[in-house]
């Protein structure tokens, strides 16, 4: 076996695994219920019964400081920690819909 086809082998290989790793990250992201700071991201959605997807471009929940300011009144004794973890999830999380 030739130096480079065992090196195109464990690129294959490599990457192979890292797909399989990335497609399992965002399963779980994904496929995952939603949680108190999504649905106060969604609220707009449904005093407006706005409920396509467009409904982003117009209840000024989904802009990165109406989603701040969601995520900041969904839980209110939830450390500042959390409520940047839960931002970053559920802003990544929903604008993948």
């Amino acid at each position: 076996m030739e130096k480079s086809d065992l090196s195109n082998r464990t690129k294959a290989v490599a990457s192979s695994i890292a797909a399989n790793s990335i497609d399992r990250y965002m399963r779980s992201v994904f496929e995952s219920a939603p949680t108190i700071y999504d649905k106060a991201m969604d609220a707009g959605r449904h005093v407006m019964k706005e409920y396509g997807p467009d409904h982003r471009l117009f209840d000024n929940l989904h802009s990165p400081l109406g989603a701040w300011s969601s995520v900041q009144d969904a839980v209110k004794d939830d450390s500042l920690r959390q409520e940047v973890a839960a931002f970053l999830r559920a802003y990544w999380k929903d604008d993948r819909k």
